[in-house]
Formats: structure tokens, C-alpha cells, sequence
């Protein structure tokens, strides 16, 4: 009795767990959505509003050149916050384009601010994969590219995709200032057990490698379910 009990307890935990996840990603996905779709459109209006202003503003005196450049930059800025932010919390993306448009999408908005070199491949990608599995990933890569911005200081980003029948291998390069592997109080601060735990339910293996002053590489296998299965 007390085995079913305990077995109809893990049942419901799985499924409150399952749902509570559904319902935050609806909701990220709404906001995303109100981001991308409402303000960026109201930003791309308000900047070629303001650039057919600048040109009947009287610009030749120096201050007041000065202020619209500076104007002109904070908008190309919000922009692109705004841009980086809807991929941050919404993975309409995936859904609709499918994992790898996604996250050439992430690192275009990326190198759109003109600090950092990102470099993106893909070979044999599997036609088929489960969208739940396409989405545990994007949130892997999205971790591994905010530690990068955040913590790596890198100026180059690289990520590759590589498929067969098989499996699926993802592979995350920066080349930042690297960190102590071993060190599990700074494992936690970036997240890495959360990725850890994402890719372990996928079944997927994840590896880390990196050293002070040599940059990051983290490298994920994961087996391929496609929709059909």
C-alpha cells in the first residue's frame, strides 16, 4: 500500500512539475512576444522618425551633433537589449524556426553590438527532434553564451552543431578568461549544475573544460528523439 502511495505521490509531483514548467514557459513566451513584436516595433518606428528629424535639425554645431550621435547609439542599444532580452526569456524561436535558426538568431543579435565575434556551424542536423529536447538545449546554449558575455569577458563565441543517426554533438567555445573546473562553489554561480541537470534529462552527456586564462569548452552529446518516437 505504502509502495502505491508512494508511487501516486511521484506521479503527481512529475506531473505538477511538468505543468508548473508548461506554465512559465507560456508566459516567457508572452512576454518575449510583447517585447519583440510591440516594443521593437516601437522602437524601429521612433528610430526612423528621429532619423528623419536629424535631418532638418540644424547639425552643425559640435554640441549639438554630439547629442544626436549619442541619441542615435542609445536607440541602436535598446534595440538591441530589447532583442536579446526576447531570446533570454521566450523560445518562440524554437518552436516556430526550430533549434538551429534560433540560436544563429542569439548570436547575430549578439555581434549586432559590435563587441563581440561570433561564429556559428552546422553539419548533418538532424531533420527530426523532439521540440521539448530542442528546447532544454536552447536554454543550455543561452547559459553557456550569458556566462560568456558575463563572467568570461570572451571576445569570440563559437557554437557547432554535428549530427548523425545517432546523436546529436553540440560544441560551445569562448575564449575568455576560463575558470577552475573544480571549484564548486563557482560551478554553481554559472549555473553549470542547472545544465548539468538539463542535459541529464535528456538522457545527454555534458562535458567542461576550461582553465584559467584559457577559455571555455563545453561539449554536449545528446541521443537524437524525433517527434515520431
Amino acid at each position: 500500500m505504502k509502495q502505491e502511495i508512494d508511487s501516486l505521490l511521484s506521479q503527481f509531483e512529475l506531473k505538477t512539475y511538468n505543468a508548473l514548467i508548461k506554465g512559465q514557459e507560456e508566459e516567457r513566451q508572452r512576454i518575449s512576444s510583447e517585447l519583440h513584436d510591440r516594443l521593437g516595433s516601437m522602437l524601429s518606428t521612433i528610430k526612423l522618425l528621429f532619423s528623419s528629424l536629424e535631418e532638418k535639425l540644424n547639425i552643425t554645431q559640435t554640441e549639438n551633433q554630439q547629442k544626436l550621435e549619442k541619441t542615435n547609439k542609445l536607440i541602436d542599444e535598446a534595440c538591441v537589449e530589447v532583442r536579446r532580452i526576447s531570446h533570454n526569456l521566450g523560445v518562440g524561436m524554437v518552436a516556430g524556426f526550430g533549434l538551429e535558426n534560433a540560436t544563429n538568431e542569439l548570436l547575430e543579435s549578439i555581434q549586432a553590438t559590435g563587441k563581440i565575434t561570433c561564429k556559428y556551424s552546422s553539419f548533418n542536423f538532424p531533420n527530426k527532434i523532439d521540440l521539448s529536447t530542442q528546447i532544454e538545449l536552447f536554454r543550455v546554449i543561452q547559459e553557456s553564451v550569458n556566462n560568456a558575455l558575463k563572467h568570461a569577458k570572451a571576445s569570440l563565441i563559437s557554437i557547432q552543431f554535428t549530427g548523425n543517426e545517432i546523436d546529436l554533438n553540440i560544441i560551445i567555445e569562448d575564449n575568455g578568461i576560463g575558470f577552475n573546473t573544480n571549484d564548486e562553489n563557482f560551478k554553481s554561480g554559472l549555473g553549470l549544475n542547472s545544465m548539468t541537470e538539463r542535459v541529464n534529462k535528456l538522457n545527454g552527456q555534458i562535458h567542461f573544460d576550461s582553465k584559467i586564462g584559457r577559455g571555455t569548452t563545453i561539449i554536449l552529446n545528446i541521443p537524437i528523439k524525433t517527434s515520431d518516437n
